[in-house]
């Protein structure tokens, strides 16, 4: 080393043997310079073909006092945080990566007849955005979540009705120790005799522990291996992974109140391998059986104002994406809200118009696709079924194919009559006694729906469609969601408490109050003064 910067470093990292101190041996080897500190700066600055400058010598000193602070606050933390400074390799790879390309979602361009001419509108696929979450290391994780049937909480949606018993929903696959556990496949048990084996049929969480649903199956005494037709769950803890090999479907039978039976179709549909999902790699070399491991990643879509106002400031109409994958409290952030598309009203679009193209998409992830993720480091097969559409009462109508909310039959989940007069220029609800509205009506059901939806569509039958038409039902593109198996109007619509149970008991009041001020001869002033006063709230001014 001629340079003596590299010199000195090499004098005070490795000091003679039989030093006792690096520090000690050092110090007295400094003169002319004060201490140790002075020597290494005059070396760096003015030794041989440094390169170095004042100013960049003052960068390198409050750096120094930087990294002396951070060391000093990891000392005294109580969190037992170790400061470790960074490589130079790491830096430069940092920088280097700095200069790569962002990925830029692809983005979809549909085209919309209005007016004798096309208008363009742009999509973000809700493919493409799983796609790119999954390749996000603060993404990949809280996307995907199997049902959690943990009593007495509810901490996140997957512990909601649908995601819990819905066929879509189930977590058909789960890795543990690296080992890919599927359902339709047979595993002998720990601590069993190896003629007993459990059929996998589902995974799903409880507390903190993963619990399997499955079938035993028995080797008795007679020749054909028997299968319990009762559903149990265990430990998946009491698997081992070795397969054990699967007969004929008409080998297996089930044994039932003393009789010996065929076995239930679901049972036949694990045998078969019959799996929503399971996919084998092609080309794959080792096990002829392995396939993609299968995750499920559910979406909820979210729209708004779809016959609202177009004036200036409410003259888009939009559809966003969430993961409810992720804990109540992360789920809402506007991290996890992501934009799909949006509408100009002024050029006569509505955000239902872009509803076809987005259902061919989720149609594609109902299915299941493979994408790379980054949490597996490896391909995988990923189902994002629908869990609902939130929306406004107005929007949901039209995401149902009903007529407006002031219609008879307004409601999308039932068939409750509501009766209407005229008053002034607009039309009032006559309120009922209250037993009208909590006594059970008739409930729309997605067998319904897609009926009238044939109906209307076929043109076939012009009293059935008057009929159906007296119920609300219109004619709408938005019928093109009844083919996704995850989305039924009547139940996947969830109703927004905000309109529903603060603005519009609002409303409703205010309409009876003018109407009971007008029968009983009281002056309206001391309502318009109410209300007046009520509109003067910038936050919170509702179309009374």
């Amino acid at each position: 080393m001629s340079d003596k910067f590299f010199q000195t470093y090499h004098q005070i990292m490795y000091p003679p043997k039989g030093s006792t101190s690096r520090f000690n041996y050092i110090k007295k080897d400094c003169y002319p310079y004060p201490d140790i500190g002075t020597l290494i700066l005059h070396t760096l600055l003015y030794s041989e073909r440094s390169g170095m400058t004042k100013v960049l010598i003052k960068k390198i000193l409050l750096s120094i006092e930087l990294f002396l602070k951070l060391y000093q606050d990891a000392i005294s933390s109580k969190t037992n945080e170790k400061f470790k400074l960074p490589s130079l390799y790491s830096i430069y790879e940092y920088t280097i990566d700095l200069k790569r390309d962002i990925p830029v979602l692809p983005m979809k361009v549909v085209k919309i007849p209005k007016n004798n001419k096309e208008i363009p509108a742009y999509i973000n696929l809700p493919s493409a955005y799983l796609k790119n979450l999954l390749c996000n290391p603060l993404y990949s994780k809280s996307i995907i979540a199997i049902p959690d049937k943990t009593p007495d909480k509810m901490i996140s949606l997957n512990q909601c009705k649908k995601w819990v018993n819905s066929e879509l929903f189930k977590c058909r696959c789960y890795t543990f120790k690296q080992f890919d556990y599927w359902a339709g496949e047979i595993y002998s048990l720990i601590m069993e005799e190896v003629s007993t084996g459990f059929l996998v049929d589902s995974f799903y969480k409880y507390n903190n522990d993963i619990l399997v649903n499955g079938y035993y199956i028995y080797q008795l005494n007679t020749k054909w291996p028997i299968v319990s037709h009762i559903l149990i769950s265990i430990n998946l803890n009491t698997l081992t992974n070795t397969y054990i090999n699967k007969l004929n479907i008409n080998q297996y039978l089930s044994y039932i109140n003393g009789q010996y039976k065929q076995i239930s179709n679901n049972i036949s549909d694990l045998l078969l391998d019959n799996i929503p999902g399971k996919v084998k790699i092609p080309n794959y070399i080792g096990s002829p059986n392995k396939y993609y491991p299968l995750q499920i990643a559910p979406l909820t879509l979210f729209t708004d104002d779809m016959n609202g106002s177009s004036h200036k400031n409410n003259c888009y109409e939009t559809i966003t994406l969430q993961f409810p994958g992720s804990h109540y409290h992360d789920g809402i952030t506007p991290n996890n809200i992501f934009f799909v598309a949006g509408v100009q009203k002024s050029k006569g679009l509505k955000a239902i118009d872009l509803i076809p193209t987005i259902v061919d998409d989720l149609l594609m992830l109902e299915k299941g696709i493979q994408v790379y993720s980054i949490n597996e480091k490896k391909i995988i097969t990923v189902i994002a079924p629908l869990l609902w559409i939130n929306a406004d009462n107005p929007a949901h109508n039209n995401i149902c194919s009903l007529k407006s909310t002031n219609a008879n039959y307004p409601c999308h989940k039932c068939l409750i009559r509501l009766f209407t007069c005229h008053w002034g220029n607009s039309n009032t609800t006559q309120l009922q006694c209250l037993d009208y509205y909590l006594n059970s009506n008739l409930h729309r059901t997605k067998n319904e729906y897609s009926y009238v939806a044939q109906l209307f569509n076929s043109n076939t039958n012009p009293d059935e469609i008057t009929y159906f038409s007296d119920f609300s039902y219109k004619k709408s593109v938005a019928t093109e969601l009844l083919k996704l198996k995850s989305f039924d109007p009547s139940i996947d619509t969830p109703v927004e408490i905000l309109h529903t149970l603060c603005l519009g008991i609002i409303k409703d009041v205010t309409h009876y109050a003018f109407d009971t001020c007008k029968e009983n001869g009281i002056p309206l002033e001391i309502i318009d003064k109410a209300i007046a006063n009520f509109k003067s709230i910038n936050n919170f001014t509702p179309n009374l």
